[in-house]
């Protein structure tokens, strides 16, 4: 098979305009190149930890700043909400139409004005374990601890501004009445394993932080590849590399022998070894 003239010139012109853009608008690009491809777990890490490498921070979902796919926000990528597990398309367009009337101030205010019929429990856990809920200043242990409370008294508003009764009584207009939201529960904060085990559990990767960061320099002593490159080395050819066991699948052969996958993860992705 010939790769001819068309196909070249095709993928060259496509090659010189995103290394431009790269070049020149490297927070813009990077952003869209996550957008396309937040399917695929392996794919954002990669990508996360290019944005590292050129100085990119990376910031994490937001009840109050992420839309539904990767935005620039500064001079940072803000994740989207469609990243988050468990957040379906439904339950961000409520979220998004519901803080057009301004910003959510704490999880009450968020369960009083979202949809609850959209955002349920599950929803609203998994953002609270990535993080889309630091902006309101609690913990997210305490944020854990109070959200029954909070589904339950989001869900008595909603119906009694529905009660035909209560429009004789009600006042008119957004925020007319002070509401005096149930006490936030108070508990020490998560470990930073458990916030960053959480933080993967609900994303399928870590933002915040690593497990990894300040071992990079011994990593990079003893070994010689990484996840990533190790797809450039030829087969058969000795590799050492360094990382987390992440799961442990042990099996038994043909021949009754038992056999072991482990599946090792860096700060770059995760291999089967």
């Amino acid at each position: 098979y010939g790769f001819n003239k068309s196909h070249s010139a095709a993928y060259a012109l496509i090659a010189f305009q995103t290394a431009y853009l790269k070049a020149h608008y490297p927070v813009e690009f990077m952003a869209a190149l996550l957008s396309s491809e937040m399917q695929s777990s392996d794919s954002v890490v990669k990508y996360i930890a290019e944005c590292r490498s050129h100085g990119i921070s990376i910031l994490p979902p937001d009840i109050n700043n992420s839309d539904k796919e990767f935005t620039v926000q500064g001079k940072g990528i803000r994740f989207g909400l469609v990243a988050v597990k468990n957040v379906g398309e439904s339950a961000i367009e409520s979220i998004v139409e519901a803080r057009q009337e301004g910003t959510f101030t704490s999880l009450f205010d968020f369960c009083e004005r979202v949809d609850l019929r959209k955002v349920n429990k599950r929803v609203v856990e998994s953002l609270i374990k990535c993080g889309a809920f630091d902006s309101t200043g609690a913990y997210r242990s305490c944020l854990m601890a109070s959200l029954e409370n909070a589904l339950e008294y989001g869900q008595r508003v909603q119906k009694d501004k529905l009660d035909p009764q209560m429009g004789l009584f009600d006042t008119g207009g957004v925020g007319a009445v002070a509401i005096n939201y149930p006490p936030m529960a108070e508990t020490d904060e998560w470990d930073e394993n458990q916030l960053l085990s959480l933080e993967k559990e609900s994303l399928g990767f870590y933002i915040t932080g690593h497990p990894l960061t300040g071992y990079e320099d011994l990593l990079q002593k003893f070994t010689n590849a990484d996840t990533f490159t190790l797809k450039q080395r030829s087969d058969g050819e000795t590799v050492r590399i360094g990382g987390i066991i992440r799961n442990i699948k042990t099996i038994k052969t043909k021949k009754g022998d038992l056999m072991a996958f482990v599946t090792v993860e860096d700060l770059q992705g995760a291999v089967e070894v």
